[in-house]
């Protein structure tokens, strides 16, 4: 869309230098040969309408050709030396420019298009040169103004044939350029902003992960120790009671001993004497077994229910 912007341009710049070179030519030339004069009106005049009209067709070589055959015919009317060199250089340039509209104008520009397009200056260049020769030969101010004024017509519309691959469109598309690498510098600072917030948002995912993986294993790990402990609370209930159960007999019999133990020189036991022994002994043994039981409850190895349950049974045993 750029490089039309500056297409019309260039067309409509060429179209309005060529009209003031007409109108100077009108004006400043009235005793010119009439053909001449006539060659190079229609000339121009197609020259003007190709580029206001912005039309790429044969009717800009054609206008070349025009301004070609007066220069040809100017050729035999030169003087000095200076002046034939200025003419012969006009009709290289001419035959330059109609040769490269002709190029770009027509199915020939898919063949050649892309070998003439980087000489497209090579008919201003050489008009210049001429123009310098004519200025040497018969200097003159309004002549230097208008024919600098028609070499940048020509060049301009060179350029305008030649776009987009042209050289001078090419600096006048450096600022598109300019405004394209920053576009893409700014879009790629996105992406990467993005990919970078991407990846941190992934980063603070997968850590997440990690760490609920590894509550639940915490978490499944204390079940397993709870699940396990409820399991063995039981049996350490058992071998609890077996062992409570062992150390009463064993005290119980040790104080038996100690209470009741024969003396040498003691006679043999009365009958009640024995009935007391085995009382006291039995009395001292539930005293024993409940206060072992009280002291399983403080240590909450067994529950109050069971707690009851035992001091019921022994109490109901004595």
């Amino acid at each position: 869309m750029e490089n039309k912007k500056i297409s019309l341009s260039s067309s409509i710049i060429a179209g309005i230098l060529f009209s003031i070179y007409g109108l100077y030519t009108v004006f400043a030339n009235p005793g010119e040969n009439k053909i001449l004069f006539l060659v190079l009106v229609v000339g121009l005049a197609l020259l003007i309408y190709s580029a206001f009209a912005e039309k790429k067709g044969m009717l800009v070589p054609i206008g070349y050709a025009l301004l070609l055959i007066r220069i040809v015919i100017m050729i035999f009317s030169a003087e000095g030396v200076l002046g034939v060199l200025a003419i012969i250089l006009s009709i290289l340039g001419f035959i330059a420019a109609m040769a490269m509209s002709f190029v770009f104008t027509s199915e020939a520009v898919t063949q050649y298009g892309e070998k003439v397009r980087p000489f497209w200056f090579a008919p201003a260049v050489l008009l210049l040169v001429a123009m310098v020769l004519n200025l040497i030969a018969d200097f003159s101010v309004a002549a230097l103004i208008f024919e600098i004024i028609f070499l940048a017509a020509c060049l301009f519309d060179m350029m305008w044939l030649a776009e987009p691959e042209g050289k001078f469109a090419s600096i006048l598309t450096v600022s598109d350029a300019v405004n394209a690498t920053v576009s893409n510098t700014v879009n790629n600072v996105g992406v990467t902003v993005a990919d970078a917030l991407r990846n941190a948002k992934a980063g603070v995912e997968t850590a997440k992960t990690e760490v609920e993986a590894k509550l639940e294993t915490a978490k499944a790990g204390i079940e397993n120790k709870m699940e396990t402990s409820k399991v063995a609370q039981p049996q350490n209930s058992a071998e609890a009671q077996k062992i409570i159960q062992a150390e009463k007999e064993a005290q119980a019999q040790k104080t038996a001993q100690k209470l009741f133990a024969k003396p040498a020189n003691k006679t043999v036991a009365t009958p009640a004497t024995a009935q007391l022994r085995e009382e006291i002994t039995i009395s001292y043994g539930v005293a024993e077994e409940l206060r072992i039981y009280k002291q399983l409850l403080d240590e909450e190895i067994i529950t109050q229910d069971e707690y009851r349950e035992r001091k019921k049974r022994i109490l109901n045993k004595w």
